[in-house]
């Protein structure tokens, strides 16, 4: 687990950068979030946007302007994170880099999913699956959650599709 300096120090492709401090939400725990992170979301969206969580080691980013504001500060927000499993995993992609070289990434795949491509190449796969994602909940019964049951293996299997990831399970992907 990482330890939130005194200011957030994000890493960035030029080194560590400092910004303002963040607030330390130290009451969050990783049961709480896998059984109901709502409450959770809720409270950190009320006492603002970017919160250092140390259960995690991570900063979670709870409302639209908070994102927006992060995503264009780069320098403090880097996406380019040091030491990071992912980069590990899988090498340096797209998700790791910040502009302008995620940029030039982003280039390649961006006209596939404009809306008229994602209208005549993937409605009806989002269809079929949004079908079958549904008659799964509805055969849950009463007790079923709609993000676990529902939106999770929904996102999941489209995004398996998307990418072409017909090598791993949507529960894979939502781990």
């Amino acid at each position: 687990m990482t330890a939130q300096p005194a200011t957030p120090t994000v890493s960035s492709a030029t080194g560590p950068t400092t910004g303002r401090p963040a607030p330390v939400a130290d009451w969050i725990t990783i049961p709480e979030l896998y059984t109901d992170p709502f409450p959770s979301f809720e409270r950190l969206r009320a006492e603002g946007g970017v919160h250092w969580v140390p259960a995690i080691g991570r900063y979670l980013i709870t409302s639209y302007d908070a994102v927006h504001d992060t995503e264009l500060d780069q320098e403090t927000f880097s996406a380019n994170e040091q030491g990071s499993l992912m980069i590990r995993a899988m090498g340096h992609s797209m998700l790791r880099k910040d502009d302008p070289e995620h940029h030039i990434e982003r280039r390649a795949w961006q006209p596939a999913l404009k809306p008229s491509a994602i209208k005549r190449t993937w409605h009806a796969m989002f269809e079929r699956t949004a079908r079958r994602c549904l008659a799964d909940f509805q055969a849950k019964g009463p007790g079923a959650d709609l993000v676990w049951d529902f939106a999770a293996p929904y996102a999941a299997e489209s995004l398996r599709a998307v990418t072409g990831l017909h090598n791993v399970t949507s529960a894979d992907l939502q781990r």
